[in-house]
């Protein structure tokens, strides 16, 4: 008995749990009924309405008494009915309110309705006359199960519970009616079935179109809404692979991984552009005197990689001449790319400048079978990549101009570190060695013959002397202090008198109307080097006995020239091989010269000395 009784509690609870949790479901206020909750609501209002206009026209057929239309009106059964759908639709107004029951009351509401009118038309019914189916009452509170229906699940719903609601109608009403022709009856039946079930088909039916109309126009709205969405993806992913082309640019001094990358930005794009795998692109870059060649490429076959194109016609030569992107329905036609397979069956082309101010370096191709032409956007992202590409090629071509005067820098020292070695050697060094062995032959002739130790001792002094001279020279060439603290000329006539000093050489240095003012500190320390080199030239080779250094300005130039009346030199024959004669020295003219953006000419012939000029441009604020 105690397990019977345990059992039949364990079930009790079961069911009451069930319900409770079935009775919380359908009272639960969720935020996805509150729009349902909310047509109850207005429902509920309208029922009022209808109630209020129902009672009104029921008084008013009382009170005019119209013949033919004979109410029933047992006051009783009246205010019950009255009293009923008072109650009921204040409750119903309540649950709405609430949000309470949000599930059944649709459904519930439209069978309390159809119960209703249902409950007047026996109520106060039959009709007396057929002239009741003309003035009815009643017809309102008839029609609101119907419509609601219609709005609430659609025209085949409403139509059927208009029919329903129009054969009540039709049954009570005609109910005791004597009526002897038959077509006459079934003729009132049908327009008593057709006014409500008529508007019913008519209101759904209208409704559901209209909520189809705003459905499809929401559902435009929505596929419009994810392709902006789409777009604005596709543009964010674009921005950062433009990014990471950036990031690429500034980490890497090589271009080719560069431009491999901004081929793969586009042909992402392509591919949401609706051309996946379909883009033909080429970069095509400037290869000295031999054209244009090709430096990369997207989707083309192997054995068109060593192609070239010489870029002087067809939209590559169009977009390089006009520094903007150029565009081509007709790529098979163009001279230059139908070369290459594949642009034979592009639809449209387009070529874009890689320059970076007026740098050219080359062009990059771009073609597509899948597209008629390319829109704005499109072609300003074609343009931004090879704005980045060309950065690219820019920054590494500076980086390599950078090393290379970086390498050039060091060859220069490390020949200077050797001059200077040869120098101390072939001077200083064999000077101290000779004044050591005349000392040790002092030492011995002090004890041998005494007489001569002047002698050694002058000849001594003299070697010690010009090695003293000698070293100051070399220190003087190095750094000439004369040079910071008094200028060009002065420095330049220092160096003049003491190579005349040491070499009996005549040289003279003019400056005409203060030239060398016009110069700063770096572009007269170059040209006092490049003086200084071409006088050693001089004093070594020329066997001259008269060098001139002449300073003047021409319009924005300062001129600076050496000039002897040596032997001179047959200029194409020495200048030709000059650097594989193991010298570098009017190497290292011209590179110094370059420096400060000059330019160094040489003249000479043989028997007729030799004249160097060096042109040097001023600063602007120094020409003014």
């Amino acid at each position: 008995m105690a397990a019977v009784r345990y059992g039949t509690c364990g079930l009790f609870d079961s069911c009451g749990a069930f319900a409770a949790g079935q009775l919380g479901g359908w009272m639960r206020r969720d935020k996805g009924h509150e729009d349902a909750a909310r047509t109850d609501q207005n429902i509920a209002l309208v029922r009022w309405f209808v109630y209020l206009a129902t009672g009104a026209a029921i008084l008013v057929v009382w009170l005019l008494d119209l013949e033919g239309v004979a109410l029933s009106l047992d006051s009783s059964f009246v205010l019950l009915l009255a009293a009923t759908a008072l109650f009921y639709n204040l409750v119903v107004s309540g649950l709405a309110h609430a949000g309470w029951l949000t599930e059944l009351l649709p459904a519930g509401t439209i069978v309390a309705d159809v119960l209703l009118a249902a409950l007047a038309y026996f109520g106060l019914g039959p009709a007396a006359d057929a002239l009741c189916f003309a003035i009815d009452p009643i017809i309102l509170a008839a029609l609101l199960p119907a419509l609601t229906a219609s709005l609430r699940f659609g025209w085949r719903v409403g139509t059927l519970v208009g029919l329903l609601m129009g054969s009540i109608r039709s049954g009570l009403l005609l109910w005791g009616l004597s009526i002897p022709d038959p077509v006459y009856y079934v003729a009132l039946s049908a327009s008593s079935v057709f006014v409500l079930a008529g508007p019913s088909f008519l209101v759904g039916f209208v409704g559901q179109v209209g909520d189809l109309a705003v459905r499809q126009s929401l559902l435009r709205k929505l596929k419009e809404t994810q392709r902006k969405i789409k777009t604005q993806q596709a543009a964010l992913e674009r921005g950062d692979a433009l990014q990471e082309m950036t990031t690429v640019m500034s980490a890497s001094r090589g271009f080719e991984h560069v431009l491999d990358l901004a081929l793969e930005i586009l042909e992402k794009a392509m591919a949401e552009w609706g051309a996946k795998g379909q883009l033909l692109g080429m970069v095509f870059l400037f290869d000295d005197d031999k054209g244009m060649r090709l430096a990369a490429s997207c989707n083309l076959p192997r054995y068109d990689w060593d192609r070239g194109i010489a870029g002087e016609s067809g939209i590559v030569a169009r977009c390089l001449k006009e520094a903007e992107l150029a565009i081509t329905d007709s790529p098979g036609n163009d001279p230059e790319l139908s070369a290459f397979t594949g642009i034979a069956e592009c639809r449209v082309a387009a070529a874009v400048p890689l320059h970076v101010g007026f740098e050219n370096y080359g062009a990059m191709a771009l073609g597509t079978p899948a597209l008629e032409g390319f829109d704005e956007g499109q072609s300003g992202l074609f343009s931004a990549v090879g704005d980045r590409a060309a950065i690219a090629l820019n920054n590494s071509m500076l980086y390599q101009k950078l090393q290379a005067e970086k390498d050039r820098l060091v060859a220069v020292e490390e020949q200077a570190r050797h001059k200077l070695s040869r120098d101390l050697h072939d001077g200083p060094t064999q000077s101290i060695s000779a004044v050591a062995m005349r000392i040790n032959f002092a030492r011995k002739a002090l004890v041998q013959d005494p007489e001569r130790m002047a002698e050694e001792l002058e000849v001594i002094e003299n070697m010690a002397r010009q090695t003293m001279t000698d070293i100051r020279h070399m220190l003087f060439t190095l750094r000439p202090l004369v040079l910071e603290t008094k200028g060009l000329v002065p420095a330049l006539q220092s160096l003049a008198d003491k190579i005349s000093e040491a070499d009996d050489l005549n040289i003279q240095v003019r400056e005409i109307d203060g030239a060398a003012a016009h110069l700063d500190a770096n572009q007269a320390g170059v040209i006092f080097y490049i003086v200084e080199e071409a006088l050693g030239n001089a004093r070594k080779h020329s066997e001259a006995d008269l060098v001139e250094i002449r300073l003047w300005t021409e319009d924005d130039l300062l001129v600076a020239q050496v000039a002897d009346d040596g032997t001179g030199f047959n200029t194409q024959e020495v200048l030709g091989n000059y650097e594989t004669r193991g010298s570098l020295g009017m190497v290292n003219m011209r590179e110094r010269a370059a420096l400060i953006d000059g330019t160094l000419d040489v003249k000479s012939e043989p028997g007729r000395g030799t004249t160097i000029t060096l042109l040097v441009p001023l600063r602007e604020d120094a020409a003014a």
